[in-house]
């Protein structure tokens, strides 16, 4: 008898239709169409895959999550010309001839939407400098360009250590929702710095789990904090909950990039960049700010912004000084807490959070699944609405601080499960209290 072909599309072009010459335009035309056929049944057994893996509950969501992607997809690339990333490549021009970094520049990007109008300025402090001369050694496209593929060769390895790190506990839904991920194809827009920066959180999150590479957890805190200042509080709450080797690891190379920096372009550039943060309180109100202060702003109470963000600092420290938690809900905090009493906490900065949401995705509930959904849409829809009505400000307007809240208190319910190892964390007991309450025997976390 003879063998069955291994698919239907050797079945039927390489087995029904007969040979024709090598070289024949008919013998051509008719392998196209078998690779064709082969390469669209491959992608039909990936998303029957992909569909049957997700679940009863998840198949709407993986649905949702690549429909947002395939919108993203076309927003990624520079069709609007080259944005932030011409303010760092004019920054970097003007620190390598010695002038202010911080200033209005030819190359400086003029932003105008009904939100904001004005010059999106080099927000980053004098520690990136030296990464935005090196972008100035080179055509400014050319820049773009590497940077661009930078971006996306470390999403990708960010991608894969999470896998790596959680395997069967990060469901085929999570890795779709990591790809789809809003922000991070409006960072590859932008030409923003975020990627890196998310790679390493990512890894001192993993770090962390163990005792011997906690300095290491450090040391990647602070390259952080370093670049964005405002995470600064995650090693604070580290420290003030009693984990004290990484918070200082954090603290120690936070301050040598910092002394490096004025080694090289001296306080009067730091100087620069305060001035600036002291100038720019009108871009507060942008939609993609999800702060506790970017919401008041936009809401009219901008007047109090400073205070809420002053209380729930306050209100962090004395938990973590009171309740001393454990390493991996301490971190969780911080982070968390970083976003939202920063005076701008962007949306692309979740970037950095992702490992709290791939933890806690089987423990998610409707208010998970609501701040994963947010985050995957693409971030130009949320821009794009009009500002006049006060309901859209409080809704549409203010997603992102929504979403921030959402896995706020997610991490508030569930963030004990944080400290127990990532198979542990897919176990799910009896109301989603984890193994303990399933009857299973609970191993000690690797922390």
């Amino acid at each position: 008898m003879a063998a069955r072909p291994s698919s239907r599309a050797d079945g039927f072009y390489q087995v029904a239709t007969p040979k024709r010459r090598r070289g024949h335009l008919g013998g051509a035309s008719v392998d196209i169409f078998s690779r064709l056929a082969e390469a669209f049944e491959k992608i039909y057994v990936f998303t029957r895959f992909m569909m049957d893996s997700a679940g009863r509950h998840g198949r709407f969501e993986l649905a949702f999550y690549a429909m947002c992607l395939i919108l993203s997809l076309f927003w990624s690339l520079p069709t609007q010309g080259i944005l932030d990333f011409s303010s760092f490549y004019g920054s970097g021009e003007a620190a390598a001839l010695g002038e202010n970094p911080y200033a209005i520049h030819d190359r400086t990007f003029s932003l105008q939407t009904a939100w904001f109008s004005g010059y999106n300025f080099n927000l980053n402090p004098p520690t990136v400098l030296p990464l935005f001369e090196g972008f100035a050694a080179f055509e400014i496209a050319q820049s773009y360009w590497g940077w661009w593929s930078i971006s996306i060769v470390l999403g990708i390895a960010l991608l894969r250590l999470l896998k790596v790190h959680y395997g069967d506990a990060m469901p085929t839904v999570a890795i779709v929702w990591c790809i789809a991920l809003g922000s991070f194809w409006d960072t590859l827009h932008l030409g923003q710095i975020y990627i890196p920066l998310a790679f390493c959180a990512a890894l001192a999150w993993i770090s962390l789990r163990r005792r011997r590479r906690r300095l290491l957890a450090g040391v990647l805190i602070g390259v952080v904090a370093a670049v964005k200042p405002n995470f600064l509080v995650w090693p604070v709450v580290l420290l003030l909950a009693g984990h004290i080797a990484p918070a200082m690891a954090a603290f120690a190379s936070f301050l040598g990039l910092v002394a490096i920096s004025l080694g090289l372009y001296g306080g009067e550039t730091w100087a620069q960049w305060f001035d600036l943060l002291a100038s720019e309180g009108a871009r507060d109100v942008f939609p993609t700010n999800g702060s506790v202060g970017g919401f008041l702003h936009r809401i009219g109470l901008g007047a109090f912004g400073v205070w809420a963000s002053l209380g729930l600092l306050a209100a962090t420290g004395g938990w973590a000084l009171w309740r001393r938690p454990p390493v991996m809900l301490a971190s969780a905090v911080g982070l968390l807490v970083s976003l939202l009493a920063s005076p701008i906490g962007w949306a692309h900065y979740f970037l950095l959070a992702v490992p709290i949401m791939i933890e806690l995705w089987d423990r998610r509930g409707w208010t998970g699944r609501f701040a994963s959904m947010a985050l995957a849409v693409p971030l130009v829809l949320v821009v794009i609405s009009p500002p006049d009505v006060l309901a859209l400000r409080v809704t549409v307007g203010s997603l992102y601080f929504w979403t921030f809240l959402a896995v706020f208190a997610l991490v508030a319910r569930h963030g004990a499960a944080l400290d127990l190892s990532p198979a542990q964390t897919r176990k799910r007991g009896p109301r989603g209290l984890g193994p303990r309450a399933a009857g299973q025997p609970v191993e000690r976390p690797t922390v």
